[in-house]
């Protein structure tokens, strides 16, 4: 047998830093500006203070997106754009998954992944945080009930 090349060094593909702002914005067809904030955050002003809008996604160091990025990138454009969620109300559901599934790992000797796709380790939350106003697949979205206006 010949030798075997590690091509990644034992990591994951999936998460290696490989796409640009500029470029994955083209990919997921969203605005640079708006991928970049939901990627760096962004400092803005209201009356007189300076608020900060934390990143929703995590990036590496360097600036550069793994394909992971792009796919949370997708569903996050997905939930804003095509079902007119509102940004604030997708964090809102951010921010109580990451409160279950940190409590599921406390209590758990699985991985953060397995907790979240349901590993047999797993606890059960109480209740489990939900995204309201998703709009029902047999109703236009408020964008098409405009349109028909």
């Amino acid at each position: 047998m010949g030798k075997v090349i590690n091509l990644y060094r034992g990591r994951d593909p999936r998460e290696l830093p490989m796409y640009a702002i500029g470029e994955a914005a083209v990919y997921l067809g969203v605005p640079r500006s708006t991928l970049r904030t939901w990627v760096r955050g962004h400092d803005y002003r209201v009356q007189n203070e300076t608020r900060t809008m934390k990143p929703l996604i995590k990036a590496d160091p360097s600036g550069l997106l793994s394909f992971n990025n792009l796919t949370e990138a997708y569903v996050l454009a997905s939930l804003t754009r095509r079902f007119d969620l509102p940004l604030q109300r997708v964090r809102t559901a951010l921010n109580s998954m990451r409160a279950v599934s940190n409590a599921s790992i406390s209590t758990s000797s699985s991985s953060p992944s397995a907790c979240i796709r349901g590993g047999a380790n797993r606890a059960r939350p109480v209740s489990s945080p939900s995204i309201r106003g998703v709009p029902s697949a047999s109703r236009p979205s408020r964008a098409a009930a405009f349109r028909s206006r």
